[in-house]
Parts: structure tokens; sequence; C-alpha cells
């Protein structure tokens, strides 16, 4: 498919990478050359140099045969006027828009575009991480098919316990064992290490294995898990209802996240140095600001960061950003803490510091790229500090008969679990696939492709 992409900064830029790496034939406009030097290099698509709201550029891009259309400025009457062109105009056969001030919705709905809502989706995704601790995550729960995939730290009372405590028939099972930021190969005899992480498949009753595993070191946010499979814990009478929370950054992502955590009751206080951005709060918003730098220790103690239970770092400056976590964290002891990231080429820092974060310019490029494509395999969530990408993809004709150990061995993945006809199955070794089996597994990004291809070949 000819697809055309409107816009090359972080979003597009990334998603063009996307597309062509996915086979497709990608053409990139920007009417800032210099923004075509935030693709991936080497580009093996076609730039174009031009500004997309006129005609004559877009013809030039070959609008009049393109199969898709992604309108992805940073500007949302210039997406919505070029995909209203492409969709209706030029009956391009799948237009995706980007929407970044979610006060445009209505525009794009009566026009019956499609569109991602950057800020409602990063603010969200980073509401869900604020709420759970580093210590434990549910990274999916399907409650519907009786599994849920969590990621938790291992604390005191289960170090020097044998892994073989974390996995128990079809209740239980350990999928990855990470030690010093590192995959550790296990059997059940090797003795569990305090501040391992380990990614787990769950059932109902495994929530009791991984309790009498971890004991008291299994905190409230694992116990929200819990309670949404009915299962009692001691735990969930401490699990807070309102909480503090300091927002660092009045962008729009800051100011929707503020209002969205305070309409829940929570505590919330938005710091920011530019105090006319505090405007972009609705006037409903109860909660504090505070003007001054995020990062700034005299600021944060203004905006009483002592007291606060999480703090989020939203800012559009990933170094002030990065900044404001490690103080919230490293310096006052806020364990609840997630950054917004911008430029992927930072994940690496966070990664390497174990600090939660967002990067909302991969997560929206990907959204928009499965959308256009409809691709082989698609994203679930990220896990291990987005080491690992948890996917879901349909078990392929080579795959009819073969036992999970076999497959994964020869993809190099790590099976979660298994969909079949509305029930969830673990991932045991010698479980049968049958084509059409929607399988959930592991992989690193770096693998990511290479399981597509292998899944192409084997269908």
């Amino acid at each position: 498919m000819e697809i055309i992409v409107a816009g090359c900064g972080g979003v597009g830029s990334r998603l063009a990478g996307y597309l062509v790496d996915e086979g497709q034939k990608v053409v990139v406009v920007d009417r800032d050359p210099g923004s075509l030097a935030n693709l991936p290099k080497p580009f093996r698509g076609t730039t174009l140099v031009g500004d997309v709201m006129k005609e004559a550029v877009l013809v030039k891009a070959g609008i009049k045969k393109a199969g898709g259309f992604a309108a992805v400025t940073q500007f949302d009457d210039t997406n919505l006027a070029i995909s209203e062109s492409a969709q209706f105009r030029y009956k391009v056969g799948k237009v995706v828009a980007r929407l970044v001030n979610p006060e445009q919705e209505t525009a794009f709905a009566r026009k019956d575009i499609e569109y991602f809502d950057s800020t409602t989706m990063i603010a969200s995704r980073i509401r869900s991480q604020l709420f759970q601790s580093p210590d434990s995550i549910v990274q999916q729960d399907r409650s519907e098919v009786g599994i849920q995939v969590i990621e938790f730290g291992i604390g005191e009372q289960a170090a020097g316990k044998p892994v073989g405590n974390l996995t128990y028939g079809i209740s239980s099972r350990l999928l990855v064992l990470l030690r010093n930021g590192k995959v550790v190969p296990f059997v059940d005899e090797t003795p569990l290490v305090k501040g391992d992480r380990a990614l787990m498949t769950l059932r109902k009753e495994g929530w009791r294995v991984v309790k009498r595993c971890m004991g008291s070191d299994l905190d409230e946010s694992a116990c929200r898990g819990a309670l949404a499979f009915g299962l009692a814990s001691d735990a969930l009478d401490e699990v807070a209802t309102s909480w503090k929370v300091l927002v660092a950054g009045c962008s729009q992502v800051g100011a929707y996240l503020a209002r969205l955590l305070d309409e829940e009751g929570h505590h919330v206080t938005l710091i920011d140095l530019d105090p006319a951005l505090f405007e972009r709060v609705s006037k409903d918003y109860k909660g504090d600001f505070v003007e001054g730098d995020i990062f700034a220790p005299e600021v944060l103690e203004k905006a009483g960061i002592r007291e606060a239970d999480a703090f989020a770092a939203v800012s559009k400056s990933d170094e002030a950003n990065l900044k404001a976590v490690q103080a919230a964290r490293g310096d006052f002891g806020v364990q609840h803490v997630v950054s917004r990231v911008f430029e992927p080429s930072e994940e690496p820092a966070y990664q390497a510091l174990g600090m939660p974060y967002v990067c909302g310019t991969r997560m929206l490029a990907l959204a928009i790229g499965e959308s256009l494509l409809n691709p082989t395999v698609r994203s679930l969530s990220s896990c291990m500090f987005n080491q690992y990408d948890l996917v879901e993809f349909e078990c392929p004709r080579g795959w009819e008969g073969k036992r999970v150990r076999v497959a994964s061995n020869a993809a190099k993945v790590t099976f979660a679990y298994i969909v079949r006809r509305s029930t969830g199955y673990m991932p045991e070794e010698n479980f049968v696939l049958r084509e059409g089996d929607a399988i959930s597994a592991l992989v690193t990004p770096r693998r990511l492709r290479r399981l597509e291809k292998t899944l192409l070949r084997l269908r």
C-alpha cells in the first residue's frame, strides 16, 4: 500500500519508519526541510518538502493513488482539513488523523474522521501507571478469559525462596526473571534475590500462590488486581481511596491529567513555570497551582511533595521531566512516579534507572500505524521497564499441531497465554496449538519485526 504521512515531527517520523519496516511505500511531507532529519536512517521511503494544505503538494505526493493517509502535524486545524480532503475528495481508502487538543474532538467526530486523541491517550496511560507502584504492575487484565499478566519486584520475604514457589500447575507461571536489568535463565530451584523483577501469568487461584511467596511485600497495587478477580486480601484494608498527587508541567497532557485526577477525588497540585498555562485547566478543577521549575527543590517543597503519594512529570522537556522524577523519588522518597518521554532515544536512560515512563511518541505512532495496516502482530503493553512488549497474534497454519515449546523456541519469544474460543490457557510447554489461536507473547522490541516475518512465512 502507498501511504502518505503528513507531518514529520516525532510522531510522523516514527510512524513513517514503522510503515517502511512493514514493507509499505511511504511518502513523508513536511514544509520544514529540517524536520525530515527526524526520519530513521537509512530511510527507504520518499520525502517531499511542501505545505500539506496546498492541493498541488498533496497531488505531487501521490494522493490520487494512495491507499492510506496519516495527518500527524501538531496542528488540529491542519490535520482535520487535510484528512477531510483525503477521505472525501480523493477517496483514500484509510485515513487517520492525530488530535492534539481534546476540546477539538467534536469537530473531528462531526466530520466522521478516524482520529487518535494523543492527549487523552497519553494522560490515561500515565494515570494507569501512576497508581501502580514499580513493585507491582498489572500489565494486562483479561478477566473475560480468567487471566492476568502481572509484573512485580521481589522483596525481603521472598528473597532466597526457590523460583518454583511462584509457579503452580495451571494457576500461575513465571515467564521472565530480571536481575540488575538482565534476563536470568531459571529452573525451579533458582533462588529469588531481593530486587529481582518477575513477570507472570496468573489465574484467580494464582494470586494465592504469589501471596504465599511474597507475604506482606505484595503491595496495594497488586491487591487491586487481586480484587478485580474477587480474591480477598488483608492488605486491601490499607488501600487509600484518595491520594495527594503532584502533576509537574501544564502541557495539554498535564492539564488533562490534573482534571482527570481531580474529578476522581484526588488532591491535585499542578506545577508549571508559566502561570498562563494554568488557563488550560477547566474551571471545575478544585486542586492547587504552584508556579516554578518542576524540578526545583523549593518549588516541590511548596507544592507539598513531602506529603505526596504520587508524582507525574509531563512537561514538554525530556530533560526537565527526568530531573523532576529523579528528585521526587531520589530526594523526597515518592515511590509512585511516572514521566512522559518525547524522544524515544531517551528511553534507555529511564530503563537504566528503573524509572517508570510513558513514551507518547512511540505509543501514538504505533497506534496509528496499526490502525492503517491491521498488522500481523498487535502491541498490548510494555513490560519490564519497556524492555519487553506484550503482543498478540494469530497462530499461523505452520504451527498447527505444534507444541508451545517448539513454536516459542523457533520464534525466540516467550508465550504468555493462549485464547481459544473465549477460553484462556496457560503457556504450558506441551500445550498443542491450533491455527487461529490468539497467542499473547513477550518479545523484545528488537525481535518484533523478526517475529512478524516468521509469522508471515508460516501463514
